[in-house]
């Protein structure tokens, strides 16, 4: 990863897992760089101090002009409150940077990324596939979510209809936000919501 210029437009994927943190980098062409932080081993606060400078790490070194992170994914209960810190910590570190972030739906990267409604299963080798690389789950759910950041950052054209309709209902919806912010800015709302 060192031979990763900071200066070069880079958007990441994130996968935030509260035991393996899933990162890929892509810029207007490639896939640049992924790999996973296993955390698990940690006690919990320093597995959050530990993420954060991991996400400190990427936007000092690398410049990050984009985060493209899952969205929760309500699988197990017992789960759910950890989850959770992980993506306010990680979300926080790139607001604090004027870093903006786009939460995407574990289901939307991986249509996205598969071509099709497939099965969470399916991913590791729908990147293997489409990026020749062979990752773990959480390092090929990233790479599926900043696969779908590259299009939108980069305005790159879906290749198919479920990559069309995906990024006209990704950019349909975030333009729907942007407006509700700018309304509310107009009535004179003080809580910041951008």
């Amino acid at each position: 990863m060192d031979s990763i210029k900071k200066g070069k437009d880079l958007i990441v994927g994130i996968d935030p897992g509260s035991r393996i943190l899933g990162i890929a980098m892509f810029d207007k062409k490639d896939l640049v760089a992924s790999y996973a932080i296993r955390t698990v081993e940690m006690e919990w606060d320093k597995r959050l101090l530990e993420i954060e400078q991991v996400i400190k790490e990427l936007i000092f070194r690398y410049g990050i002009k984009k985060a493209f992170i899952e969205n929760y994914a309500f699988g197990s209960k017992f789960g759910l409150p950890k989850s959770g810190e992980v993506g306010w910590a990680i979300r926080r570190i790139f607001h604090q940077f004027n870093i903006p972030i786009l939460l995407i739906t574990p289901i939307t990267a991986r249509c996205f990324l598969l071509g099709h409604l497939g099965k969470k299963s399916e991913v590791r080798l729908g990147v293997y596939k489409r990026f020749n690389k062979t990752a773990g789950e959480d390092e090929a759910d990233a790479i599926a979510l900043g696969s779908v950041g590259q299009h939108l950052f980069f305005s790159i054209p879906g290749k198919n209809k479920y990559e069309k309709n995906i990024l006209k209902r990704i950019k349909k919806a975030h333009e729907k936000v942007k407006k509700e912010i700018s309304e509310q800015k107009k009535k004179g709302d003080k809580h910041d919501l951008s």
